[in-house]
């Protein structure tokens, strides 16, 4: 039995008994097993082989385009669905398996929020999030302030070398 283990762990990870046991885990069993193996400095179980992920890269990359190509070339207001990336070991297809952290969450939150203040101070937009026809003076006066922030930046790099 402890031969036909060694046997087995010598396998090519692509290899079909390798991908049939990964495909009988679940995500919690796949995460448990990798960290088990990481810790005893293996990696044994679990990754494509290079050109399986470069392939893997390819087919992403090319229904990135052609998702380009149809929403480029759809008519206004028809949405077009993005592509699923493809299948790796390890990795949830969907996004609602992969979990959030909520540290992260936060951060997102506090993002949307300054995005959202530093768009009602432009006048782009309203408190509600509305879009707000600018006039052609409240468009040369944030004009202004913007030629201002990049000048300032501009002379703060250059005061300490950046």
């Amino acid at each position: 039995m402890r031969r036909l283990k060694v046997l087995v762990d010598k396998l090519p990870p692509e290899s079909a008994t390798k991908t049939a046991a990964r495909d009988a885990l679940t995500p919690d069993q796949l995460a448990e097993l990798m960290a088990k193996q990481r810790k005893a400095g293996r990696t044994g179980y679990g990754p494509f082989s290079h050109t399986d992920m470069k392939l893997a890269a390819i087919y992403d990359m090319l229904g990135l385009i052609l998702h380009v190509l149809q929403v480029v070339n759809s008519r206004k207001g028809q949405t077009v669905k993005a592509p699923k990336p493809y299948p790796r070991p390890g990795v949830p297809l969907d996004e609602a398996d992969r979990p959030i952290k909520p540290e992260l969450l936060a951060v997102m939150e506090r993002m949307r929020a300054d995005h959202r203040r530093l768009r009602v101070q432009a006048g782009v937009e309203d408190e509600h999030g509305r879009r707000v026809a600018m006039t052609p003076e409240a468009a040369k006066a944030l004009q202004q302030r913007i030629n201002a922030s990049r000048a300032a930046k501009a002379g703060a790099g250059a005061t300490t070398g950046g």
